[in-house]
């Protein structure tokens, strides 16, 4: 012990630092690519290397404090944190909100690295952090998906306070466990292999949509569901911690292959089932890896645990990035890749390491502690989350009107980049629409928050929903609607030069007894040259539409068509189709809007009686509403 102080205060103390970073890497990405890069204006590969720039500073700075000061180093690294996290709350959108995330993020980066250079017990602070990343997805669903930084009044600040003010007493005491002589000894891989671990965390593992998007459960169940896999994880630590090495990285490996190939495709409850074979794998990795053993260079070890960010970053850009560039493979690759340099990290280590088997004392306690704290805090997620939205609706029409709103909700950001979900709905309740048709619909991206854009705005709405992928599992379209949805299907469009796949939801809705309306929502692309993308993909949802027509049912076109009223793409469908709304409307940017890019489309079937684009900064697009009256209703 040094000053009285225990080695397991180091597992507190780094859970506080990286549950603040997780917190705030939520919000650092969107800022990153909303503020900084103006959502696509700005190339993938600059915003790329903004990105990794920013996450190499803290190695860096390790690198280049003198060895005595590593406790100096941890004491300033937590007191920054701390500092631009408040800041965090205070700010309103734009470059502060950047530029305290950025510091945020670099200041929790530069104290875990302090810790992996002053420590003699490595294993309790990775699973520190290992245990912080997985409160604050515990707490992120807890908090029906809007985090505490997205907050505003007294509840928002109360609990910041409260937060920043328990981090605070954890990391105090940790400053006696780190050497000052800086003669911390370890290996540096396993700090670097943190990075990839998180990254599979992060990505397929505590995302409630992805969860959602494979079973349509309660959003009650959901956010148990993430907390179960966050207590797994946990769970699988310990257990790998009382097995040992030799058995918990061979076992670890083999389940993170299949945990990752299962859960690649959100489609099914296979795919749920796998998110949970992951969690205990990658558990029992991290624990595998916590005898490091070996005389490392402590800055050599504290830069790598400082640069468990940036590995996240550079992987997560290039998985990203597919959706962007024109990659000559899958970027799912990235993620079996991910998992296989995971896995053969575990195999090594339970090769190389000592092979005994740690019967910790008090572990049967251990155990039944955690597993009921899961069970609690998962029972106390579901409440939360089943009291945060309105109930549904009565399904069916006001009158014989049908109120249609259109939305490109910028994956729930403004162009300032403060997450705007809830005031997008209260623009769209406003007009009390029956139909609702969204583009660029979000749930579980790591880069826009890890949240599910849709189902907020579903309970916020009060509207039942159907998703429509297109990029992936969890990116897409969507259509909400106050009719009961007999059928719907889902039909990719020719990708063209787009990198970014494309797709177009078909959904059938009872607007009165025995009587059907199509709805088709879409999202152009934005990429297209002398013609050779979007129209392709106009043609395509031309050739529905005629399908649709041969079944006499009416028909709804709506969304981000990315092309003028005069453009060749929206000339296909003018035989059959017409505008609600003449042009001179432009929805788009919402700022200063000057291109009508956002249509609303209907056939001979529907008379229009009203519409409007509404004057709005939610999303970087302007949402535009219809009424409409179907012919020979009753």
């Amino acid at each position: 012990m040094a000053g009285g102080i225990r080695p397991g205060a180091l597992i507190p103390a780094a859970a506080f630092v990286s549950l603040l970073q997780f917190d705030v890497l939520r919000v650092w990405l969107p800022s990153l690519l909303f503020v900084v890069a103006d959502a696509g204006e700005t190339s993938a590969l600059v915003m790329g290397a903004i990105a990794i720039a920013i996450a190499a500073i803290p190695p860096i700075v390790v690198v280049l404090t003198p060895r005595r000061r590593v406790r100096g180093l941890w004491v300033t690294g937590v007191a920054i944190l701390l500092a631009a996290r408040l800041l965090l709350q205070l700010s309103d959108g734009g470059l502060l909100q950047f530029s305290a995330a950025a510091t945020a993020l670099g200041a929790s980066a530069v104290a875990i690295g302090a810790l992996g250079a002053g420590t003699h017990s490595a294993g309790l602070a990775r699973f520190g952090v290992l245990l912080g990343f997985a409160a604050s997805g515990v707490i992120h669903a807890g908090l029906a998906m809007t985090d505490l930084v997205w907050r505003s009044g007294t509840v928002g600040w109360v609990a910041t306070l409260g937060l920043v003010a328990a981090a605070a007493g954890a990391t105090w005491p940790a400053r006696h466990l780190l050497d000052g002589d800086g003669d911390g000894r370890g290996r540096a891989w396993p700090w670097w292999l943190l990075g990839p671990v998180l990254l599979l965390i992060t990505v397929l593992l505590l995302v409630p949509g992805r969860v959602a998007t494979a079973t349509r459960w309660a959003d009650e169940l959901v956010a148990a569901t993430v907390v179960a896999f966050a207590g797994l994880l946990i769970l699988a630590v310990l257990l790998g911690r009382w097995v040992g090495p030799a058995v918990a990285g061979p076992a670890g490996a083999g389940l993170v292959l299949v945990g990752v190939a299962g859960s690649l495709e959100a489609g099914s409850l296979i795919a749920v089932l796998a998110q949970a074979v992951l969690a205990v794998g990658l558990g029992a990795i991290v624990a595998a890896l916590d005898r490091t053993g070996g005389d490392g260079s402590p800055r050599l070890v504290g830069a790598a645990a400082a640069g468990s960010p940036l590995l996240l970053v550079i992987l997560g850009f290039v998985y990203y990035a597919g959706y962007d560039l024109p990659l000559p493979f899958s970027n799912r690759l990235v993620l079996l890749l991910t998992a296989v340099l995971v896995a053969g990290a575990a195999l090594l280590a339970g090769a190389t390491r000592e092979r005994i088997v740690l019967r910790e004392r008090g572990f049967a306690t251990r155990l039944v502690r955690v597993t009921a704290v899961t069970a609690a805090t998962a029972l106390v997620a579901a409440l939360l989350v089943s009291g945060s939205d309105r109930g549904p609706p009565e399904v069916g029409a006001t009158d014989e009107a049908i109120r249609v709103a259109v939305a490109n909700i910028h994956m729930g950001f403004d162009p300032e980049g403060r997450l705007s979900v809830h005031e997008l709905s209260q623009v769209l309740d406003a007009h009390s629409p029956d139909l609702v048709v969204l583009n660029e619909v979000d749930r579980g991206w790591l880069t826009t928050g890890s949240r599910d854009t849709l189902r907020q705005l579903s309970g916020q709405l009060g509207l039942p929903y159907v998703f429509g992928p297109a990029a992936d599992e969890v990116w897409g379209n969507a259509i909400l609607s106050r009719y009961p949805i007999r059928e719907f299907s889902v039909e990719r469009l020719p990708r063209g030069r787009d990198a970014m796949a494309r797709s177009q939801l078909i959904a059938l809705v009872e607007v009165a007894p025995d009587r059907q309306v199509a709805v088709i929502a879409t999202h152009l692309s934005h990429v297209d040259v002398q013609g050779d993308t979007r129209v392709p993909q106009a043609r395509a949802i031309a050739a529905t539409v005629a399908r649709l027509q041969e079944r006499d049912i009416p028909i709804i076109l709506a969304g981000d068509l990315n092309a003028e009223p005069d453009d060749p793409e929206l000339a296909i469908f003018e035989d059959v189709l017409r505008s609600v709304l003449p042009p001179g409307n432009p929805t788009f940017p919402s700022s200063d809007p000057e291109v009508q890019i956002d249509h609303l489309l209907v056939d001979d079937a529907f008379d229009f009686r009203d519409g409007e684009v509404l004057e709005t900064e939610v999303s970087d697009h302007r949402p535009l509403t219809g009424i409409l009256e179907l012919r020979g209703t009753p």
